[in-house]
C-alpha cells in the first residue's frame, strides 16, 4: 500500500492505474475528486490532466493534476482546451456508461493520443 493513498489494486480503478507506466502523460476523463489522479501524480510521477463535469469535485482533483478542465465530455470544450497535447494514456474509468454518445467522445479522444498511446477503460 502506498504511503500517499489507499487504493484497492484489485478494484476497477486499481486495475486501470496498474496499466499506467510511470512518468506518462495522462488525460483522465471524469476523475471525480481525484483518487486515481493523486495516485498517478504522486506514486507514478505522471503528468496528469483531468476533465470533470462537477465543479466541486474538479476543484478537489485539480490539486493533484498538472492541468484541469471543468466541463461536459459531450461538448467540445475539453478537446479544444487540450488540443495542443498528445497523451500516452486517456482514461475513462466508470465514465462511458454515463454518456449519451460514448462512441463520439471516444473518437474525439483518439485524436489526442500519441502514435503508441492507449485508451484505458
Amino acid at each position: 500500500m502506498s504511503k500517499y493513498i489507499c487504493m484497492n489494486m484489485n478494484g476497477s480503478h486499481g486495475i486501470v492505474v496498474s496499466q499506467i507506466k510511470p512518468c506518462s502523460t495522462v488525460l483522465e476523463m471524469g476523475c471525480a475528486v481525484g483518487h486515481m489522479t493523486k495516485y498517478m501524480h504522486e506514486v507514478l510521477n505522471c503528468n496528469v490532466h483531468i476533465v470533470e463535469i462537477d465543479e466541486d469535485a474538479c476543484k478537489q482533483a485539480a490539486q493533484y493534476a498538472n492541468d484541469w478542465y471543468c466541463g461536459d465530455l459531450e461538448e467540445d470544450g475539453w478537446r479544444e482546451y487540450y488540443c495542443q497535447y498528445k497523451y500516452d494514456y486517456i482514461l475513462f474509468a466508470d465514465v462511458l456508461e454515463h454518456l449519451k454518445n460514448p462512441s463520439e467522445v471516444l473518437e474525439k479522444a483518439v485524436s489526442l493520443l500519441k502514435d503508441d498511446g492507449r485508451i484505458n477503460l
